[in-house]
């Protein structure tokens, strides 16, 4: 369960306090999966209503539970939505050669979830690297470029709100990603 507090204020001083205690069950929704042919995506499932994604950012107006993607490379999942809760599909790398953060051998995620502090280790030298972190509706929050990077980096993520985010590496020749988990 979480404890949430809405805190607003007006410019004239005035204060409202909304509190709730949010409780997460498990989902019962059915694991999504994508099946596709050489220009469509689809949901496997059946939902109330879907939203198409590619490379972590929503693709405006893609509500339908066929997407025509006409054979582009990206990395495309749909969220299932179902009232009151939702999916995401697997995520499927459609010709893009984005590896896998955990599946890589110059990166390595010191923890996840992370708390304030995105930390990966990198296994050797790396002349030209690039942080990039995206919120689930593709919303960009983190953008940095490191140059002649080594040791552990580590980015703050003390501004970001709970939830889910997508983390993308690129380096001179290639690009990684994953997703992570933001704690409070």
């Amino acid at each position: 369960s979480y404890d949430v507090e809405l805190l607003i204020t007006d410019p004239e001083g005035n204060i409202a306090v909304y509190s709730e205690v949010l409780i997460v069950e498990p989902s019962d929704i059915e694991e999504n999966r994508i099946i596709q042919n050489a220009t469509q995506l689809a949901s496997l499932n059946l939902c109330t209503a879907y939203q198409w994604y590619n490379y972590g950012v929503r693709i405006p107006g893609e509500t339908d539970r066929v997407y025509l993607y006409n054979g582009e490379p990206g990395i495309y999942f749909v969220v299932c939505i179902e009232e009151p809760c939702n999916r995401r599909s697997e995520i499927l790398d459609l010709g893009t050669q984005v590896i896998d953060i955990q599946e890589s051998e110059l990166f390595r995620l010191l923890e996840n979830p992370v708390t304030d502090q995105l930390r990966i280790e990198l296994t050797e030298d790396i002349k030209s690297l690039q942080i990039k972190i995206y919120d689930i509706l593709g919303r960009t929050h983190v953008h940095q470029n490191f140059t002649h990077a080594s040791g552990i980096l580590v980015q703050d993520l003390s501004r970001l709100d709970a939830g889910s985010y997508f983390v993308v590496i690129n380096t001179d020749n290639k690009s990684y990603a994953t997703q992570i988990v933001k704690a409070n």
